[in-house]
């Protein structure tokens, strides 16, 4: 929500008790003021590679005005937010950007054709994410790893969302997903994005099945899974390795996205499905065109958004923002069992991680981060809580 917005310097004994929070539009209108001022003082593109650029500010503003415009922070659906958002989108439109025809090596490509900024590394300041999320089998941490509740969220390549709930592993007749063989005729983003039990790595197959090489210790993926998005398997694992892929700060495909969902809410319903088909037929990626309409259009945005830029960090925002978090964060986190029969096929059976139910959990103060009481006893309870996090 809004914060205080600080414009001069205070000594240690300041008296802190004139400063308030300002609204959510205040400090929307401050931060836009602070991009325009980069956007009009910065070269598009900086000379040196990913440093601040105009660009970078461009596509910093489509998302503050995204979010901005969204039913969190716009409840009366008030329409010159949406046209802010859709017009800050299509200002990066002739700026040179391509989607990238390899959706695996995007993520590990400095020179990115779809990159507005990343989050750049060198053998002196490297990365160990892959290392962090890589396979336990070849001694990586799997801190993080997929649930399979996005593994089922994956298209069959119909164009088809194959489970659609994965607790109860409901299955959608119209698409092409078979239990038994559950990773055949899927979106390519999931192959290139999740590890799966027979997927390739390197020189070898995954094994998650039990026994299996990558779930062969108390440091295995719980869900059956890992991410291959970000991983750089040409350098193995290795806590050793000096790890230099780039992380994805702003790519033109968000851009699209954000793009969508602000025209949708415009009601210029062509415009969100031909931005979000741009995503989609791409090369390497090539499924099949969105045509809903209404409601269902605006479910196929948020999913498109979910699958585009999974494991990129958007999820969190998008689902308080859209105001769904209620039903996302109350699901059950869901896991694969896979067992080897001696045939060599494999059973796959669901499993809960969260054994009880999280429904109880969620409360709606949760859309909101709470101010730190620290924050509150130093500025003598001049600010002002969020709704929810009050003491009693």
């Amino acid at each position: 929500g809004g914060v205080p917005i600080i414009e001069e310097a205070y000594d240690i004994n300041g008296d802190w008790s004139d400063v308030k929070r300002k609204t959510y539009d205040e400090c929307v209108d401050y931060i836009v003021k602070d991009l325009d001022d980069v956007i009009n003082a910065l070269p598009d593109r900086p000379a040196v590679r990913n440093r601040a650029s105009a660009n970078a500010a461009r596509a910093l503003k489509s998302r503050v005005l995204l979010y901005a415009a969204s039913e969190l922070n716009n409840p009366a659906g008030d329409k010159q937010k949406w046209q802010k958002a859709a017009d800050a989108a299509e200002t990066l439109f002739d700026k040179g950007y391509t989607l990238a025809t390899d959706y695996r090596k995007m993520f590990v490509d400095v020179n990115c054709s779809e990159f507005i900024m990343s989050k750049e590394f060198s053998e002196t300041y490297y990365s160990q994410l892959t290392y962090f999320i890589g396979t336990s089998g070849d001694n990586g941490l799997a801190l993080v790893v997929p649930s399979l509740n996005i593994v089922d969220a994956y298209e069959t390549v119909d164009g088809e969302i194959p489970v659609t709930d994965s607790e109860q592993g409901t299955v959608n007749p119209n698409s092409m997903y078979d239990p038994v063989d559950p990773y055949a005729n899927r979106d390519p983003r999931f192959y290139a994005s999740v590890y799966y039990n027979g997927s390739d790595f390197v020189d070898r197959k995954i094994e998650t099945f039990t026994g299996g090489y990558d779930m062969r210790n108390q440091d295995a993926s719980m869900t059956g899974y890992y991410i291959r998005k970000f991983i750089e398997e040409d350098k193995g694992i290795s806590a050793s390795n000096k790890y230099t892929g780039p992380f994805p700060l702003f790519r033109m495909s968000e851009i699209y996205l954000n793009y969508a969902e602000a025209q949708y809410h415009l009601g210029n319903e062509d415009l969100a499905r031909e931005s979000l088909n741009k995503i989609r037929s791409r090369e390497g990626v090539n499924m099949p065109p969105i045509t809903a309409t209404g409601q269902e259009l605006l479910d196929r945005i948020y999913h498109e958004r979910f699958i585009e830029l999974a494991f990129e960090g958007h999820r969190y925002f998008d689902v308080r923002r859209w105001k769904i978090a209620e039903k996302t964060e109350t699901t059950h986190i869901m896991g694969h069992e896979i067992t080897k029969n001696d045939d060599g096929t494999f059973n796959y059976n669901r499993y809960r991680l969260t054994q009880e139910s999280r429904k109880n959990e969620w409360k709606d103060a949760f859309y909101r981060l709470p101010i730190p009481y620290s924050e509150i006893q130093k500025s003598n309870n001049s600010l002002e809580q969020n709704s929810g996090y009050e003491f009693k």
